[in-house]
């Protein structure tokens, strides 16, 4: 099984030339509160306005609990986001198909992926 890591995500977004920045600011909100906190996520594709998230590490309490902040914050943001893990199983093709069904209408007169 090929796992992801952040290296080989972003080969894999270069090579189907698919421009991100790394670690990109972003202001998130948590669900029910009035506390504003700033994240940087692993890549962001401009062109989509999507964020990639690898949440690489499991079962260790402080980076499940970072974990859930930055999902429940981009959630309740607004912000549309990619969680890839390490069990990810076909992560590539899971990450293209993501992509396409967060922006539908782009992709149905594009064939860029």
């Amino acid at each position: 099984m090929d796992y992801p890591t952040e290296q080989k995500i972003a080969d894999f977004l270069q090579k189907k030339k698919i421009e991100f920045t790394r670690e990109q600011p972003f202001i998130l909100k948590q669900n029910g509160s009035e506390r504003w906190r700033i994240v940087y996520p692993d890549f962001y594709l401009m062109d989509y306005g999507i964020i990639i998230e690898f949440f690489g590490v499991q079962g260790k309490q402080s980076y499940d609990e970072k974990t859930k902040y930055k999902k429940d914050g981009y959630y309740t943001t607004g912000l549309k986001y990619i969680s890839v893990y390490p069990n990810t199983e076909n992560w590539q093709e899971y990450v293209i198909q993501r992509i396409k069904t967060i922006n539908k209408c782009r992709f149905e007169s594009s064939n860029k992926l």
